[in-house]
């Protein structure tokens, strides 16, 4: 298909045919990640460590992955996430993130924010949502949790939420632009 494919596995994670429910990280199987398609130009990539902000449930390291990407000659930055389900903890990472993305450039924050749009948007300054929709559960959606945030130098051409597609979250699509492209 031509995509370049950029993983940042999540440390402690688990996803295991039977998972075992656990506190201690010393005690959790399996792995997961984030991971990011493209078929343009990377200039740069880089993970960028969100921390291990131990809720009961949720002791997984968070990382993202920041490619800053050529698009008609521009460099935009790309972030993927999947942040922390506890809220506290979503909120502390996106922030983090923010501390990371360039004032100067287009950038773009893209993924399972574990976050409700308002809270989201305001955590990232200058950006805004490129797409709204119910995003989870897959199965009866009330909440936007997944996100693709933007900033001003990006301009939305199209953005809606799809079909279910074998996730406990609904898959969204965007049309973006930047510059001339």
């Amino acid at each position: 298909l031509g995509y370049r494919l950029l993983h940042a596995p999540q440390a402690g994670s688990t996803i295991d045919p039977a998972p075992e429910i656990t506190a201690d990280p010393a005690r959790i199987r399996g792995t997961w990640g984030v991971a990011l398609l493209t078929r343009l130009p990377v200039r740069s990539v880089r993970t960028v460590e969100l921390g291990r902000l131990v809720e009961r449930w949720d002791v997984a390291d968070r990382h993202a992955i920041v490619a800053t990407l050529e698009v008609g000659g521009v460099a935009v930055d790309l972030a993927a996430v999947h942040l922390s389900f506890a809220l506290p903890n979503a909120a502390a990472q996106l922030r983090r993130l923010s501390g990371y993305l360039p004032a100067h450039r287009p950038t773009v924050v893209a993924g399972d924010c574990n976050l409700w749009g308002p809270a989201a948007v305001g955590l990232v300054e200058r950006h805004r949502r490129a797409v709204r929709g119910r995003t989870w559960p897959a199965h009866r959606p009330h909440s936007q949790l997944d996100h693709v945030l933007v900033s001003p130098e990006v301009a939305v051409r199209a953005g809606e939420v799809l079909a279910p597609a074998g996730s406990d979250h609904l898959p969204v699509r965007v049309e973006l632009a930047v510059g001339d492209a």
